[in-house]
């Protein structure tokens, strides 16, 4: 079973520094949001769970640490660079992020 409430801490944690991660809901169900430091908002569109489950697929060795709890850690780290990049990327007009194979996508 999914820990969600461990998985929205880490995300939150691994976002910080770039915005703010909001949750609405419960569950796998839950609706996410990023806001960017300068105020834009980007909805997922994604569950929460359909967000874990992209998470788990990143390599894990890529941005791994030996202090690591986990290897969702890592995976966690290497989504928020992709998250960053859908930002750098995204057209004035981008209000949401789509989550692909290959990683996040502002549209």
């Amino acid at each position: 079973m999914k820990d969600y409430a461990r998985f929205i801490s880490q995300l939150k944690y691994v976002l910080s520094n770039d915005g703010r991660v909001d949750v609405e809901g419960a569950d796998g169900q839950a609706t996410v949001a990023f806001t960017t430091r300068d105020g834009r908002r980007f909805d997922f569109r994604a569950s929460l769970d359909e967000i874990y489950r992209l998470v788990e697929l990143n390599d894990s060795e890529i941005l791994s640490r030996a202090e690591d709890s986990s290897p969702l850690e890592a995976q966690l780290r290497l989504f928020s660079v992709h998250v960053w990049e859908a930002v750098e990327t995204a057209a004035d007009d981008a209000r949401f992020f789509e989550v692909r194979d290959f990683g996040v996508v502002a549209v």
